[in-house]
C-alpha cells in the first residue's frame, strides 16, 4: 500500500474530502489530501513547507507556535481554532509529523456552491491575492501583541533585506518599533514611523494607516523617506537662510501666498520696532502694515481710505516686482523699502535705514549749493570743464557775458562747443585753439593766460588754470575798451 492510500486508509473514505491532512518529514511535505493541498495554496509565504503552513495556522489555531513546541513531549496535541469551528490535530511519530485539520460539524460549516459561483468566487479570490501581493508598499495584519499573522510579498522582502538577506522564519520579524504601533491604533490619520534602525543602516521613514479587523490591526506603511529627506534639507535650507539673514542690517519680511508672514530676521524687529510675539504670531500683510501705522513707523496718511487704497496697490505692485519708495518718518528716520515677488505667489519687503545716506546726501547737496552761491557771487565768470572737454559747473557771471546758460540746454556742453560760442562773440585769436589742446592735455600743464578782445570792444582778461583731477578753470575778467593789438597770451609764474 503507497503512502496516499495509508493516508487516505488512516483519514477514512467518508472523511477524506471534509478532512485537511498534512505528513510531515523534517519541515518538507510528502504527502496531503486535496483539501490540504488547497489549504497550502493561500500561503504567500516564501519558505519551506512548515513555514508555509505555520504561517497560515498561527492566525487560525491562536498558540499553534507554543503547542507545536511541545509535539515530541506529548506525541500528541489538540488545538481548536479561533472560531471554534475546526479541530486541529497534530501526532507525532518518530521523523513523522501529521497535521489533521477537521471540521467540527461538517452539515452546518459545508456550503454547497454551483460551479460558476465557485469560478467565479475563485477568480476574485485570485485578483485579490495578486493585487496585495503586487501592491508596492508594505501591508501586514498583527495582534495587538505584535505578532505578525499575514503579510504581503513588499513586506517580507523587506524583512529579507532588513535582515541582510537570511531566511524568513514565521512569524517574521517586525520592522516598526511597537510602541509607535499602538499609537496608530487610536489615531485614524496617518502616522510617520521610522523602521527599527539597524547597526550601520541609515533610518527610513514610512507613513503607516491602520485599521481594526476583529481582534486584531492591518497596517499599510508607504515609503516616504524621499520626503522626509526633502523635508530635512529644507529645514537645514531654512535654517541657514535664518542664520544668513540674522547678519543682516536689512529687515527681511516674506509674505506667503495667502499674505502670511512666513519669514522675518532680527533687523525687522528692530527696525520696525514690532515686538517678537507679534512676528512670530504670523499676522497678515494688512495687519504688519496697520500695526506699522498706529506705531507711526510708516508715512503718516492724511486720508485712511486713501491709505488703504494704497496699501491694496502696495501689495499688487510687489507681486509684479515693481514696488520701490522712500519713507520718511515722523521720527526723522528714512527707509527705503522694496518689494520683490517670489516663487508659489509669495512676496518679500525689504526694510533699509537709509538715514545716514539721505543725511549725507542732504549735506553734500547744501555744500554744493554753497559752493555754487560763492561762485555766483564772483564778478569773475568762471567755467570748469572736465578733463574729456565737458562743462562740469559754471556761474551766474560766465552766463551774463556769454549771454549762454548751461542748464537750459538738453545735451552736455564741451570746450568745443563753448570756443565756437566764444569765437562768435570775439575778435579772430589763436586762444581758443590752444585752450582746446589744454583742457584735454593730461599731463605737464601750468597755468596761463591771455586778454582778448569782444566784438562790442570789450576786452577780457582770460587765465586758465589746472586743477586736480584733470579739471580745467577758466576764467574771464572784464577789461574796458582795448586797442586792436590787446591780443596776447601770458604764463602765469
Amino acid at each position: 500500500m503507497d503512502r496516499k492510500q495509508a493516508l487516505l486508509q488512516a483519514t477514512g473514505a467518508e472523511g477524506a474530502d471534509a478532512s485537511t491532512v498534512f505528513m510531515f518529514q523534517g519541515d518538507a511535505i510528502f504527502d496531503l489530501s486535496p483539501r490540504a493541498e488547497r489549504f497550502l495554496a493561500a500561503s504567500t509565504v516564501q519558505g519551506s513547507d512548515w513555514q508555509r503552513l505555520s504561517h497560515l495556522l498561527t492566525k487560525r489555531f491562536p498558540g499553534f507556535d507554543d503547542k507545536i513546541e511541545g509535539l515530541d513531549d506529548f506525541g500528541r496535541i489538540e488545538l481548536p481554532s479561533q472560531d471554534g469551528e475546526s479541530e486541529l490535530i497534530a501526532e507525532a511519530s518518530g521523523d513523522t509529523v501529521r497535521i489533521t485539520i477537521e471540521d467540527l460539524d461538517v452539515e452546518t460549516t459545508t456550503v454547497e456552491l454551483d460551479q460558476a459561483s465557485f469560478f467565479e468566487l475563485e477568480g476574485e479570490l485570485e485578483t485579490l491575492r495578486a493585487v496585495v501581493e503586487e501592491t508596492p508598499f508594505l501591508v501586514w495584519r498583527q495582534t495587538r501583541d505584535g505578532t505578525v499573522t499575514w503579510a504581503n510579498r513588499t513586506y517580507l522582502e523587506a524583512v529579507r533585506h532588513h535582515t541582510d538577506g537570511d531566511d524568513i522564519r514565521w512569524p517574521p520579524k517586525a520592522l516598526f518599533n511597537q510602541k509607535a504601533l499602538e499609537q496608530a491604533y487610536t489615531h485614524s490619520a496617518a502616522k510617520r514611523i521610522a523602521l527599527n534602525r539597524e547597526p550601520k543602516r541609515s533610518q527610513r521613514w514610512y507613513e503607516v494607516h491602520s485599521a481594526p479587523v476583529g481582534d486584531e490591526f492591518l497596517f499599510s506603511a508607504v515609503d516616504v523617506n524621499a520626503t522626509v529627506r526633502a523635508e530635512n534639507q529644507l529645514r537645514e535650507f531654512m535654517q541657514t537662510l535664518t542664520k544668513t539673514f540674522a547678519h543682516l542690517t536689512v529687515g527681511l519680511a516674506v509674505f506667503d501666498r495667502a499674505r502670511r508672514l512666513a519669514l522675518f530676521n532680527p533687523a525687522l524687529g528692530e527696525l520696525t520696532e514690532l515686538p517678537i510675539d507679534f512676528l512670530t504670531a504670523r499676522p497678515t500683510l494688512v495687519g504688519f502694515l496697520d500695526r506699522l501705522r498706529d506705531i507711526q513707523m510708516i508715512p503718516e496718511p492724511k486720508d485712511y481710505k486713501a491709505w488703504r487704497r494704497k496699501m491694496a496697490e502696495l501689495e499688487a505692485a510687489t507681486a509684479n516686482g515693481t514696488y520701490s519708495e522712500t519713507w520718511s518718518l515722523p521720527s526723522g528716520q528714512t527707509y527705503r523699502v522694496t518689494g520683490r515677488p517670489h516663487p508659489g505667489g509669495a512676496v518679500a519687503f525689504l526694510f533699509e535705514d537709509i538715514s545716514a545716506e539721505m543725511s549725507l546726501t542732504r549735506r553734500f547737496r547744501s555744500e554744493l549749493d554753497l559752493g555754487q552761491a560763492v561762485l555766483n557771487s564772483l564778478d569773475e565768470a568762471i567755467a570748469v570743464f572736465a578733463q574729456g572737454g565737458t562743462l562740469a559747473l559754471s556761474n551766474k557771471a560766465y552766463t551774463e557775458i556769454w549771454n549762454l546758460d548751461p542748464d537750459t540746454t538738453v545735451e552736455d556742453l564741451t570746450i568745443i562747443e563753448a570756443t565756437r560760442t566764444w569765437m562768435a562773440a570775439c575778435a579772430p585769436t589763436p586762444v581758443w585753439g590752444e585752450l582746446r589742446d589744454f583742457v584735454t592735455q593730461s599731463r605737464d600743464r601750468e597755468s596761463w593766460s591771455a586778454d582778448i578782445r569782444l566784438s562790442d570792444g570789450r576786452g577780457l582778461a582770460c587765465r586758465f588754470v589746472p586743477l586736480p583731477g584733470g579739471y580745467t578753470l577758466v576764467g574771464f575778467s572784464e577789461l574796458g575798451p582795448v586797442s586792436a593789438t590787446m591780443d596776447t597770451r601770458k604764463e602765469i609764474a
